[in-house]
């Protein structure tokens, strides 16, 4: 059985065979220095349950967080975020009224006519349309 590691790792000897006859492969975790511990000798985390380290130094899950805090810091950002916002739900309101009008009897008549399940499909598809329309026309709206 061959190892599944890229040819710079293999040199490195990461594949050991297990008792069972079953690849095994110690990934190996850098800590903040030069020093390389595998995760076999802290079980892959540190004693708090996180992994030892990341690419990048930081756990790449609070991203989202930081950069709320950060907006929120930053008062010369309030203006322009609020403007997006404001406009992609004006855009969202408009385009989900106007396919409601439009779209959704039409849908609804060629679906099943009178049937009362004709109209749930109908709203789905309408939603599903509106969503459609705005994946396209709010990219366009917000790179200004």
């Amino acid at each position: 059985v061959g190892c599944q590691l890229p040819r710079h790792v293999l040199s490195k000897n990461t594949c050991t065979m297990t008792s069972q006859s079953s690849l095994r492969q110690d990934r190996r975790v850098y800590s903040g220095d030069d020093d390389v511990r595998t995760e076999d000798q802290n079980h892959g985390e540190s004693s708090h349950g996180r992994p030892l380290s990341f690419r990048y130094g930081q756990d790449p899950s609070t991203y989202p967080l930081d950069g709320v805090q950060y907006a929120l810091k930053h008062r010369e950002l309030w203006k322009q975020i609020g403007r997006i916002s404001c406009l992609s739900i004006f855009i969202s309101l408009v385009v989900l009224v106007l396919i409601f009008i439009f779209a959704l009897v039409p849908q609804a008549k060629v679906i099943g006519g009178k049937q009362w399940w004709s109209w749930i499909v109908a709203v789905i598809l309408v939603i599903m349309e509106a969503n459609l329309v705005l994946d396209i026309a709010l990219p366009v709206v917000q790179s200004n």
